[in-house]
């Protein structure tokens, strides 16, 4: 039985500004700002409850990275940058939500960039920390409602390489290690997993060019295991 037919409508207006300053020959200074409007509305006109949501977000991300060159195939950069998620990301909007800001998080990466093999193969390496201070919990006085209370934190590392390793031989790889934890999505203060977060990824694709018309190529995908839900405070073994 169809007892609702909700539809989601989003609009987004976005303008960005960004200038890199070279020092010298080593050194470079990239910063950008970035303003989105995000608009979107909600409604649910079909069953015995009829629901209407409009809501806009008006934010600014900015970025910053400081990048040096040691040599002419290697670079070594840090960066700051932000970014956020509106309360209609999964083009769902909700009483529970509809009044709140967005979701904000802040990332620091350090990383590095070398080209190998006569330019043939690029290799990159890199270490972050991403944390959202006010992810989107059950309001713990209002449990109907959601407040941004929450926090998410993130550590990890990847690893990458892209290119040839001969002129016939390509590959695409990649390894990240991920280190999740949060603090308000099991129940308010209280500290658990980020769901659906593995600590362990990576991808392999090669291919081999036989220059006679053939090539042949595989590849695959890893995900570690993840957490699929969390455990409701007062009832051990749900999921919410």
């Amino acid at each position: 039985t169809i007892r609702q037919k909700p539809h989601t409508q989003t609009n987004t207006l976005s303008g960005y500004i960004i200038d890199t300053i070279d020092i010298g020959d080593q050194w470079s200074v990239v910063g950008g700002l970035r303003f989105d409007r995000f608009h979107a509305r909600f409604d649910q006109n079909f069953g015995a409850t009829t629901q209407h949501f409009k809501h806009t977000d008006n934010v600014a991300s900015p970025r910053v990275a400081v990048v040096y060159k040691p040599m002419d195939n290697t670079s070594v950069y840090v960066s700051y940058g932000t970014s956020y998620n509106p309360s209609a990301e999964n083009l769902s909007l909700a009483a529970s939500n509809k009044d709140l800001d967005p979701e904000k998080d802040r990332t620091y990466e350090v990383g590095a960039k070398a080209t190998v093999l006569d330019g043939l193969l690029g290799l990159t390496a890199a270490a972050f920390d991403t944390k959202m201070t006010n992810a989107r919990i059950t309001d713990p006085v209002v449990p109907s409602l959601q407040t941004l209370a929450g926090e998410l934190h993130v550590k990890g590392v990847e690893f990458g390489a892209q290119g040839h390793i001969t002129e016939n031989w390509e590959i695409v790889a990649g390894y990240t290690y991920l280190d999740p934890s949060s603090v308000g999505l099991v129940a308010a203060g209280v500290k658990g997993p980020i769901p659906n977060t593995a600590h362990n990824q990576a991808n392999l694709w090669t291919t081999y060019d036989f220059d006679s018309g053939w090539k042949i190529g595989a590849g695959l995908n890893y995900v570690g295991e993840r957490n699929a839900g969390i455990d409701n405070a007062t009832v051990p073994g749900s999921v919410i």
